[in-house]
């Protein structure tokens, strides 16, 4: 299962389900669909740590120094 398939079932599951796309190609591919369909956030590989906690606080309104 892909990634977008995998989003589109957590949301048939939980339709309030918050995510992050995370993905080695760009964001014009199938990311950009995920998130039309409701992803909050999308993180180019590869990431590290501080740049995935920058995001997460971003999503929940708190700041990361």
């Amino acid at each position: 299962m892909g990634g977008r398939e995998t989003f589109t079932a957590l949301k048939a599951i939980n339709p309030g389900i918050r995510a992050i796309v995370s993905s080695g190609f760009s964001i014009d591919g199938d990311a950009h669909g995920i998130l039309d369909d409701g992803a909050q956030a999308f993180l180019q590989k590869p990431f590290n740590q501080a740049e995935l906690s920058r995001t997460v606080a971003d999503l929940l309104g708190a700041t990361v120094a």
